[in-house]
């Protein structure tokens, strides 16, 4: 009896647990920023289709596999919230995060810890700016440490003189 109804139970959770899964999948399809002009990002959007495709096999199977279950929804937390960034053809030293939620919204920092702030991407910043203006995209948060050096910040000045006159939309 007790076998049963944990069965029963596993049944009532994964069902819709999949169901959310695969609502997500087509929900992050419709809000990746598609409009980013030469910028990679297909893959995530290969992803998420295909994850809606397996999750909607899967529950037209007459008995349910729940460690399969387990399995896809642990794939899609670790496809869309650790792996995905966008890296611009112009210009390798920067990588973009698209915010999940916001589709208005990105994150710009460099793409490996070590790299110096030189004066090229400096200029590469402005290039992303540019591009991500042209997408339409209204908010971008610079999180690494650009504008440091050692302990010291670096002056700012300019950087945001230039800001005023190309302000996002």
């Amino acid at each position: 009896m007790d076998h049963t109804y944990a069965t029963s139970f596993l049944e009532l959770i994964s069902i819709p647990i999949m169901l959310i899964a695969m609502f997500f999948s087509i929900y992050i399809i419709q809000t990746t920023p598609s409009t980013i002009h030469n910028l990679n990002h297909r893959y995530q959007k290969t992803g998420g289709v295909g994850i809606a495709i397996i999750c909607t096999t899967l529950l037209g199977l007459p008995e349910p596999n729940y460690l399969l279950y387990g399995l896809i929804i642990g794939f899609l937390i670790f496809h869309f919230f650790y792996g995905f960034s966008v890296t611009s053809t112009r210009t390798q030293s920067l990588v973009i995060v698209p915010s999940l939620l916001n589709k208005h919204q990105v994150q710009v920092h460099l793409a490996t810890l070590s790299q110096p702030f030189t004066r090229d991407v400096y200029n590469d910043l402005f290039l992303v700016i540019e591009e991500l203006k042209a997408a339409n995209v209204r908010t971008v948060i610079l999180v690494s440490p650009m504008f440091s050096k050692k302990t010291e910040l670096r002056n700012t000045l300019f950087f945001e003189s230039i800001l005023k006159n190309e302000t996002l939309p």
